[in-house]
């Protein structure tokens, strides 16, 4: 009797779901907590079957801060940079198992890899002090997303994500004084987590 209820839930789901079969569409937004007016998220929906979507996906991402301190009398004048920069491919397989109407209900499962670099730039005077970390990384994300169909070519995307992930880095620190530069430091880490990217949010345009 169980059987044929779950069988009877994901025949309903598939029957009510949006026909994905031979979409192919392009994507454009943001992810974690960017801007939509600077986008950093770039992918193509290729529809396989009527519930199953393959997306591969491209993030691109940069983030600054500078903080400035005016001369005083005891210190120099200061200025300090912090650059966050990110980037990353890759693919995930979106299932829809639940629909009402223009919006379908995704079950997420991917995979993807990249680099993150974290750089702080202080100048004093004519000193220049670079710290960079790079953290190379692949993750396998899971989780469930909803799209709704303005029309027949237009979409909005949002996505919520938790996932396993495995990152490796080695941290560098320099000096640049007088056009020369020596390495102050210099040490790596190693590490599995579990990481969550709060939500994606995606316009889709399909052909």
């Amino acid at each position: 009797m169980k059987k044929i209820i779950f069988l009877s839930i994901i025949l309903i789901s598939i029957g009510l779901a949006v026909d994905m079969t031979g979409k192919f569409g392009m994507g454009i937004g943001t992810t974690r907590f960017g801007d939509l007016l600077k986008p950093t998220l770039f992918s193509l929906r290729i529809g396989l079957m009527p519930e199953l979507v393959l997306e591969p996906w491209l993030d691109i991402s940069q983030i600054k801060f500078t903080v400035k301190y005016p001369k005083t009398d005891t210190l120099e004048k200061r200025e300090y940079d912090t650059i966050f920069t990110n980037k990353g491919i890759g693919l995930e397989a979106l299932y829809a198992w639940k629909s009402e109407k223009k919006t379908n209900l995704y079950g997420i499962l991917g995979i993807c890899l990249g680099r993150m670099e974290i750089k702080y730039v202080s100048q004093v005077k004519e000193e220049k002090t670079i710290t960079s970390t790079p953290i190379n990384y692949w993750a396998i994300p899971l989780g469930i997303g909803g799209e709704y169909f303005l029309n027949d070519h237009f979409s909005i995307n949002l996505n919520m994500k938790i996932g396993f992930m495995k990152t490796s880095s080695k941290n560098k620190s320099s000096q640049e004084e007088e056009a020369t530069e020596k390495v102050l430091k210099e040490y790596s880490l190693f590490g599995y987590s579990i990481s969550t990217n709060l939500f994606t949010i995606l316009f889709n345009f399909y052909f």
